[in-house]
């Protein structure tokens, strides 16, 4: 009996204040189903879509991550790469220029002993002509010292004094000889 007072008095209390109790139930079901509908059909698949959106965006960070750390490292061997090269480039300006000098002093000790052997064969011809010169001289000379002894023997002379003379002549001659 008690529930009977207490669901009249229900229906009193919402008359008073001019609410239709049928109309209530009925607004709050169709309010259920379409919120169950929303939410099977509409909020769901948003939601879905937010979730991918979400798993996309926090893959992409990964991944630049992922790619920022492989251009730090990529960074780090050019830059080591380039440190090597650029060692090597001066390791082999450092030869090259040991070599160039090495060579250039090669160079100069050969011009140096090119130039001393042709001073050398030009202190050789010198002395070859030289003597060449002398016996020359010598021969004109001994020629001279013939034709001039001829004329002198040919005056006359007493022949002790062709005799002084021939010998004098003979002595001049074996001393240019």
């Amino acid at each position: 009996m008690h529930s009977e007072v207490s669901g009249s008095s229900l229906v009193v209390f919402f008359d008073k204040f001019g609410i239709d109790v049928p109309l209530l139930c009925i607004q709050v079901i169709n309010f259920m189903l379409v919120a169950y509908l929303l939410y099977r059909f509409g909020f769901r698949k948003v939601l879905c879509v937010m979730d991918e959106r979400n798993k996309r965006i926090s893959d992409g960070l990964e991944y630049a991550k992922k790619m920022e750390a492989e251009l730090n490292e990529i960074d780090a061997k050019r830059s080591k790469l380039i440190s090597e090269a650029n060692s090597q480039a001066d390791e082999i300006v450092s030869s090259a220029k040991n070599f160039a000098t090495e060579e250039a002093e090669k160079q100069q000790e050969k011009s140096k002993k090119a130039t001393e052997n042709m001073l050398a064969k030009a202190r050789v011809d010198i002395a070859n002509e030289r003597n060449a010169i002398f016996i020359g001289l010598k021969s004109e000379l001994k020629n001279l010292v013939v034709e001039v002894t001829k004329g002198v023997l040919q005056r006359d002379l007493s022949d002790a004094e062709k005799l002084q003379y021939g010998q004098h002549a003979v002595e001049i001659l074996t001393k240019t000889a």
